[in-house]
């Protein structure tokens, strides 16, 4: 059996990646399947952390900092900003480990809900609104972020090319 780590014809760079993650997105989106659209958007805040930091991509143990990293460098909203530990609370972490949202977090989209955008982090019930398609607006610009793979580029894809050090 051959895995994909083996595979010497791995010739991707980082921008492909991203773009791969929003395509997924675009298509879930397509298909109404709102709530998998916010698992890879959480899987992909995270990877954009990944490229703040200077540990190997394969190193267990930082998934908070660079989700929280991720929102700190390449997001432009305030709330996000200032925020970043309650999303990876109650959005990253449920979703990726539970496959649910937090307590505090309503999920939702117009998709599927025909909610507008506009109720973007409004308060109902005592919950943060979160509509997918507000929150993919915002990964997709912070995925634009001019120097997003100064930091980490050559070393995440030396890894991929050299998988006893992925």
């Amino acid at each position: 059996m051959e895995l994909i780590n083996d595979r010497e014809d791995i010739d991707t760079t980082a921008r492909e990646h991203i773009d791969l993650l929003i395509g997924n997105v675009e298509e879930l989106i397509d298909k109404k399947l709102d709530f998998q659209a916010f698992l890879v958007i959480s899987i992909g805040i995270e990877f954009l952390g990944a490229f703040t930091d200077s540990f190997d991509f394969n190193e267990y143990g930082h998934s908070e900092s660079r989700f929280t990293n991720a929102i700190d460098h390449w997001f432009s909203n305030k709330w996000y900003k200032e925020n970043k530990s309650w999303i990876f609370k109650n959005l990253r972490g449920p979703i990726i480990h539970q496959y649910r949202p937090g307590k505090e977090i309503l999920l939702t989209s117009f998709c599927k809900n025909q909610v507008d955008i506009t109720h973007h982090l409004e308060i109902s019930e005592g919950r943060t609104i979160f509509v997918l398609e507000q929150l993919f607006a915002d990964f997709k610009k912070a995925s634009k972020q001019g120097d997003l793979f100064s930091n980490f580029f050559s070393n995440f894809f030396s890894q991929l090319k050299n998988p006893t050090n992925f």
